[in-house]
């Protein structure tokens, strides 16, 4: 349906002919829906291989860098950054690959089985196998280019995106690992799981909050101060591990109802001002809910 390689695409006016075109656009979604499972496979392939490394490296206490207090095993890999001078950080690409050249094998059947193999294409498109540059020759590009033929808009601008997602699916494999969050050990566990729990919890009190109940306001002030423990800096909660509960709870959404907690009214009591001569003190009305005002301090 989708390849139109040999045939001579022209504008479509029959009725056939438009409803063909209608048949080609609901198959790119299809395809692009299937780039989506062939994301989520590639990712898999990827965390199989961390984990294989990570497992052997933690074995072998192979640790670059990172300090453990309690006289554990780190629960990382870290590689110190080199920095030149005020300039940026970069990575020391050497030591990276003096790290993992035990792992090179590793890393050889990754790219095997992510690009060098078609996962959810068929043979002749070879969607799944794209070298980077050779898009003159790439029967994917081909095959997109010949739809644009039809001067559909729509089917148009449905094969560009799908083109330039086959052009760039390396770059989407990267950007997609960068929203990965990968769960070792029972803590992170622990704080996920409980972010869940007060996403919903959050979200369960605010009308409870919005009809000013004295235990909704106890309970989401707990709640949000069990969360601040995560995101506070401690000897036994380490800036690498506050980073990691940062991106977790950001990416869970935790945000969105403390956003919605402080979308409340917060009336402030203006009766001071006319006793007052001091500018700056007629600026600092009280607030005619206290409560109200401590929980938004706890936001």
């Amino acid at each position: 349906i989708v390849d139109s390689r040999g045939a001579v695409a022209i504008p479509a006016k029959r009725k056939e002919a438009l409803r063909l075109v209608e048949l080609r656009s609901q198959a790119l979604k299809l395809m692009i829906r299937m780039l989506d499972i062939r994301a989520n496979f590639r990712i898999s392939v990827l965390l199989d291989a961390w984990e294989e490394i990570f497992e052997d490296m933690y074995l072998k206490d192979m640790v670059v860098e990172g300090k453990n207090p309690r006289g554990r095993k780190p629960t990382f890999v870290g590689l110190k950054l080199a920095q030149a001078g005020d300039g940026p950080k970069e990575v020391d690409l050497k030591a990276l690959g003096d790290r993992f050249e035990p792992y090179r094998e590793i890393f050889n059947q990754c790219m095997q089985r992510c690009y060098k193999q078609q996962i959810v294409s068929s043979d002749e498109l070879k969607a799944d196998t794209y070298a980077p540059g050779e898009y003159a020759s790439d029967p994917l590009v081909e095959a997109m280019i010949g739809l644009m033929g039809f001067q559909d808009a729509n089917l148009t601008a449905q094969a560009c995106a799908l083109m330039m997602r086959h052009m760039a699916q390396r770059t989407r494999v990267s950007n997609d690992l960068k929203l990965v969050q990968v769960m070792v050990y029972p803590a992170a566990v622990k704080v996920y799981g409980e972010t869940l729990y007060v996403i919903k919890a959050l979200t369960a009190l605010r009308k409870h909050l919005f009809a000013d109940k004295q235990a909704a306001y106890q309970e989401a002030g707990d709640l949000l101060r069990r969360m601040t423990h995560y995101l506070t800096p401690a000897s036994d909660n380490l800036v690498e591990v506050v980073k990691a509960n940062q991106h977790m709870m950001l990416d869970r959404g935790l945000h969105s109802p403390v956003i919605d907690i402080l979308r409340l009214s917060l009336e402030r009591d203006t009766s001071r001002r006319a006793a007052l001569h001091d500018t700056a003190e007629k600026d600092a009305d009280s607030a005619k809910n206290p409560r109200r005002r401590d929980l938004f301090q706890e936001c």
